[in-house]
């Protein structure tokens, strides 16, 4: 499935692959490319359904070696915020690792796009029949760089599995749309009304 992420983003986009990172377990790639000249670290996560905060911290270590803006997103098995991210109240499963991507998102500067656009807001990405609940434990977390370019971030109805599709639209022109470079025009400098002002 993680490869058939890469295989179908590297086909859709513009984009020169400069290095793949798979997790021998297969729950995370990481894909360091450049897009439209601007570096980006894209990382596509199935966290493991323990409290496995090493698991967060290899991940998270891979990232740290790599250069360009990120986007990680996926399934982290992990709410960021309990108070808000459970429909039953406080949550108090994987503490470790939700310490382990906290510390890395302050680190990386890293920010929940979709809690930062409703702050307050109660949605759901898993329904859990055993636990008669349901959680955002699928998320964004993207480089702060790129938090003005997001279009739109949204979860999809829970239709086939337990899981409901969460999406994310950005503009990559105007993400990366450089300021032009001032150059100096050799011809200026035999103008004379320049130097005469």
């Amino acid at each position: 499935m993680l490869e058939e992420w890469q295989h179908s983003f590297i086909n859709q986009y513009p984009c020169v692959l400069k290095k793949t990172i798979l997790d021998p377990a297969g729950r995370f790639i990481i894909l360091q490319c450049s897009v439209l000249n601007q570096d980006l670290i894209l990382v596509n996560v199935y966290g493991p359904n323990i409290d496995d905060s090493n698991f967060y911290n290899n991940l998270f270590l891979s990232i740290t070696d790599l250069h360009g803006e990120i986007i990680v997103g996926g399934d982290f098995n992990c709410t960021l915020e309990p108070r808000l991210d459970r429909s039953s109240g406080l949550d108090s499963s994987h503490p470790k690792s939700r310490q382990v991507i906290q510390h890395f998102m302050f680190e990386l500067n890293l920010k929940d796009i979709w809690r930062l656009k409703n702050p307050t807001g109660r949605e759901y990405s898993c329904y859990s029949a055993s636990h008669n609940s349901r959680s955002r434990i699928d998320y964004f977390l993207i480089s702060n760089f790129l938090i003005s370019r997001i279009n739109s971030c949204s979860y999809k109805s829970v239709l086939i599995s337990d899981h409901s599709i969460t999406t994310l639209n950005f503009s990559v022109t105007a993400a990366f749309r450089r300021n032009p470079i001032w150059r100096l025009r050799p011809h200026w400098l035999h103008n004379q009304n320049i130097w005469n002002m």
